[in-house]
């Protein structure tokens, strides 16, 4: 019975574990929403590192953005940046953004003159004038901004989305991990137990 306690505290142990929170890197197709941008449209893609919870800057990896189809810009392009401000929350299939309570919680992608370009996603009671808003701008022009935008939905905002087939949930991943450290950890203790019954004999 020794090989059935051992391997129960080996999944004692894994269960106490944190889940892990990257599953491989994950592009999102960033979401198309004319009736909150004045007819114009957007595309292109985030990716990340595949962190799954609240993104950092760091956590990004590349982007690219491009407006009714005729003006590109990039996170490769000179003069480019990232901000993530708040918690921009980032699932398997997803990234969003939540209204907070205080602060901001905003994510822009922007690339500076003279190539020019920005999509900005903020919101918050600490926004300036108090609204949470969705802007681009082409250059010099501003293509749209727009106060209280649904992206989706009243909450979250739904900024970016990824195929579920793209990478297997976090949580698959640790349930397959389990099961391969008891399975490994039972064959250990049956070999051990066997060795003992020769030893024995």
């Amino acid at each position: 019975m020794r090989h059935l306690s051992f391997a129960a505290l080996t999944l004692c142990l894994l269960l106490a574990l944190p889940r892990t929170t990257r599953a491989g890197q994950i592009t999102y197709d960033i979401q198309n929403y004319p009736a909150d941008q004045s007819g114009h449209t957007v595309s292109g893609t985030i990716t990340t590192d595949g962190t799954i919870g609240p993104l950092a800057v760091a956590d990004i990896t590349s982007w690219v953005v491009t407006f009714d189809n005729t003006f590109t810009f990039r996170s490769t392009d000179q003069g480019s940046f990232t901000v993530v401000e708040g918690a921009v929350q980032a699932t398997p299939t997803s990234i969003t953004l939540s209204n907070p309570s205080a602060g901001v919680n905003a994510l822009e992608l922007d690339i500076t003159p003279p190539q020019g370009g920005q999509i900005a996603y903020q919101r918050g009671p600490q926004v300036p004038g108090g609204t949470p808003y969705y802007h681009a701008f082409e250059l010099d022009q501003l293509l749209w901004l727009t106060f209280n935008p649904t992206l989706g939905g009243p909450d979250p905002w739904i900024l970016a989305v990824a195929s579920a087939s793209v990478v297997p949930e976090p949580s698959s991943l640790w349930m397959a991990g389990i099961a391969t450290s008891v399975g490994l950890a039972y064959g250990w203790s049956r070999h051990r137990r066997d060795q003992r019954r020769q030893g024995s004999a």
